[in-house]
């Protein structure tokens, strides 16, 4: 009898470390996903721009010059990134952050899409290029583009920034144009009247169907993150379990709930370890697959950073509680070693 109750504590045991593993993974996850400060940190949307202007500006130059039937430039694109954002004030892309993840979660605690939109006030921006620093910004992309060989394309009223500099005419001089041209006609198109972006985080014109899809999935796991805590109700039950199949002694007390204690603190430790390579593995292939440009590029990488931010953060926090379900099982083990040791009596 009292080697079938041992054999099913054993088994409980195996129950314990798997349903501790689980509930580190999703208690967690749900943390992560649900603390809007903890994603608006992971999201720095200053690096991401970063990282995306440079695609988005050889996007554009690519574009407008196949379309004027001249040969695509060389440009720094890094450094024509790095002077767009030089013009932009000082945390303004961190309030752009805040306001996205804010219409991102309460899309997500809501299930409406209307509320998946993000007004991005632009006149701070504004402001900054109708001074002194959008002026200075306009002249350095100048200086970076190439000499027109073919003039008869060459058109600032056109609506389209110029992808070269007709010869004989100073950079400065066509910088001033430029300049006039991009604040009396280009900014005003894109921003309006009320100079507020409203930029739908659900629109099929920014995601392909397999990222709304992702979104969608993402709003219906969210609904359930609130109650993920729940899950470590399931180990709870299982130590209590054991308690009652095997616990004979002190002794046994500190071995039947420290070693599984320790097993599930060791596997979660190594999935700590693990998530932020899969992270990027899911960065790279299911989330986007394709390469894209413009907006498009700059949402994927949002998608794409965001993802593996959170992954490292999701990872971070079970490193600390895994260790901690580890140390734990190590003490309770200590503590049936010690009582062991001294025939019993604690």
């Amino acid at each position: 009898m009292r080697g079938c109750l041992n054999a099913l504590a054993a088994v409980v045991a195996g129950l314990f470390v798997a349903t501790a593993v689980f509930a580190l993974l999703l208690v967690n996850g749900a943390h992560v996903i649900t603390n809007r400060a903890a994603l608006k940190e992971a999201l720095a949307l200053d690096d991401l721009l970063r990282d995306t202007l440079p695609t988005v500006i050889a996007g554009v130059v690519e574009e407008q010059a196949r379309a004027q039937g001249l040969p695509v430039p060389e440009l720094d694109t890094a450094v024509l990134a790095e002077t767009v954002l030089a013009t932009l004030p000082p945390d303004w892309l961190a309030e752009v952050t805040d306001t996205a993840v804010d219409a991102l979660l309460d899309y997500l605690e809501t299930g409406d899409p209307a509320q998946a939109v993000v007004a991005v006030d632009v006149s701070p921006v504004l402001a900054q290029w109708q001074g002194e620093v959008g002026r200075q910004a306009v002249l350095s992309i100048v200086q970076s583009l190439p000499t027109c060989t073919d003039l008869s394309s060459f058109d600032l009223t056109s609506g389209t920034l110029p992808t070269c500099v007709p010869p004989g005419i100073p950079a400065e001089e066509l910088a001033v144009q430029l300049f006039s041209v991009v604040s009396s006609t280009v900014l005003p198109q894109i921003v309006g009247e009320m100079a507020v972006v409203r930029i739908p985080l659900l629109s099929e014109a920014m995601l392909t169907p397999g990222q709304l899809a992702t979104l969608h999935r993402l709003q219906q796991w969210y609904a359930l993150a609130g109650k993920a805590w729940r899950l470590w109700l399931l180990p709870l039950a299982c130590l209590l379990l054991i308690l009652l199949l095997a616990v004979r002694s002190a002794a046994g007390w500190g071995y039947w709930w420290g070693v599984p204690m320790a097993a599930a603190g060791l596997l979660g430790l190594l999935l700590a370890v693990l998530l932020p390579a899969v992270g990027t593995w899911l960065v790279r292939t299911a989330v986007i697959p394709d390469a894209a440009a413009g907006a498009t590029a700059v949402w994927g990488s949002f998608l794409r950073q965001g993802i593996y931010s959170l992954a490292v953060l999701w990872g971070r926090r079970m490193l600390w509680q895994a260790g901690s379900l580890l140390l734990l099982g190590v003490i309770f083990v200590s503590f049936g070693f010690l009582t062991s040791r001294s025939g019993g009596r604690y």
